[in-house]
């Protein structure tokens, strides 16, 4: 077990250089399984979802290696397209896989995934759109899912609802389709589906329309090998706003580029945070309040697929206005049990209600405590690393294998702007 340890800071001071994305990695290390060959991916995150990631590939004849901030991926041997249960079960971008083997193999079985426990996530707007590209598909009592065939024609689909990853895998399974035009509308519009088109057109696939609601996909024969750099994490820029809102001061968050969630910045300025944008790097600057001073006003938060404000942002935001705003509404329309960060708040003193398992409701207080907390999932333990920014007292929060998950080093980038944190692990 690992936890963070940390005391209130009087400010955030410095600057940090953002991770690469990690919900931009992770579909296009499994991208990587299309090309037979060589795939390199610069600024890549070394957080453990991408560990596991690759973990995956290896166990299907890839072979992986990190040099430095890139990750090296040959895909020139594999030739199995059935992943250990135990492995599929750690990680939900896993889900990828079945569009890849799909379009590398003509087959996979894949148990369901795995992942943070922030809702039932189902896949199956996924197994829908393998049908209608031409794949059989079955899903066993083993929790397992077969899928099998090639694309025999054109296809035009609507998705019911813009999944994330359904989109991956719609646009994953079709890139090899050799000739075929495959247009899926309604689809996600978030940055990392764009990121991952450009990467597969890199790579001599043929898309259009990535970051709109209509994406077509004109089949290619094969890819080739080819070297992308990966993005900045939006959400990793977002929590470090979330922080400069909640603590004060003044940092600078360098490698910013490409995207930049507009809500969550429309908040923060909402909130006091003075930021200027240049062309690689940004500048966030909040007054450091009186200790128990709280922002007039009220807030609401209404999660959304992009362009909306993102629900990979909502925990950390109910953690700011637990202590910074005097009332908040959270209104979580993707995920039905992402709002479980409010019981570990209200052991710090937080005035939190879930009235349902979608909407909380937030009287600020003037005073947190730090206490002994548990990190519920990913984004909920970076929220509450930033209660433990406002709070008196030491703050622990456990379970930080979860944060691991998605922030590359933590702690090096908090004590960098001058927090006393440490991580210490059992």
């Amino acid at each position: 077990m690992s936890y963070f340890q940390l005391t209130r800071p009087n400010g955030l001071y410095g600057e940090i250089e953002l991770q690469g994305s990690k919900n931009a990695a992770l579909p296009m290390i499994a991208a990587a399984v299309l090309c037979k060959g060589v795939t390199v991916l610069d600024n890549c995150p070394d957080i453990s979802d991408v560990r596991e990631m690759t973990g995956l590939l290896e166990s299907i004849g890839c072979t992986c290696r990190r040099e430095k901030k890139s990750l090296v991926i040959d895909a020139s041997e594999t030739d199995y397209a059935d992943i250990p249960a135990a492995d599929v079960k750690k990680l939900r971008s896993s889900v990828v896989l079945l569009g890849v083997l799909l379009g590398r193999m003509g087959s996979v079985r894949l148990s369901y995934p795995g992942g943070c426990k922030i809702g039932n996530r189902k896949i199956d707007i996924h197994l829908e759109i393998f049908r209608e590209l031409g794949y059989e598909t079955e899903e066993h009592d083993d929790e397992r899912i077969t899928a099998s065939g090639r694309i025999h024609g054109d296809c035009h689909m609507i998705l019911r609802y813009a999944s994330v990853g359904a989109t991956e895998n719609g646009i994953l399974a079709s890139v090899l389709s050799d000739g075929y035009i495959v247009i899926l509308e309604n689809v996600a519009r978030e940055p990392e589906i764009v990121e991952l088109c450009n990467m597969l057109n890199g790579m001599g696939a043929d898309i259009t329309g990535a970051g709109s609601s209509r994406i077509m996909i004109k089949g290619v024969k094969e890819l080739h090998e080819s070297r992308y750099t990966i993005g900045s994490d939006r959400i990793v820029a977002g929590t470090f706003a979330a922080a400069a809102v909640a603590a004060g001061g003044r940092i600078v968050l360098r490698g910013v580029r490409p995207h930049i969630d507009s809500e969550v910045m429309m908040l923060c300025a909402r909130m006091g945070l003075k930021y200027t944008c240049q062309e690689d790097y940004m500048t966030l600057e909040a007054r450091v309040l009186p200790e128990h001073h709280m922002y007039a006003g009220d807030f609401i938060i209404s999660t959304a697929p992009y362009p909306g404000f993102p629900t990979d942002m909502q925990s950390q935001f109910m953690a700011v206005m637990s202590k910074k705003a005097e009332t908040g509404i959270v209104v979580e329309n993707v995920f039905e049990n992402r709002l479980n960060t409010a019981d570990m708040l209200k052991k710090m003193g937080a005035d939190i209600q879930v009235v349902s398992e979608r909407v909380a409701l937030i009287n600020g207080v003037s005073r947190l405590t730090g206490c002994r907390v548990s990190a519920p999932d990913l984004r909920g333990g970076a929220a509450l690393v930033i209660a433990g920014l406002v709070a008196d007292g030491e703050t622990i929060v456990e379970d930080a294998e979860y944060i691991e998950r998605g922030y590359e080093n933590l702690e090096r980038d908090f004590r960098e702007l001058g927090v006393n944190i440490k991580m210490r692990r059992t």
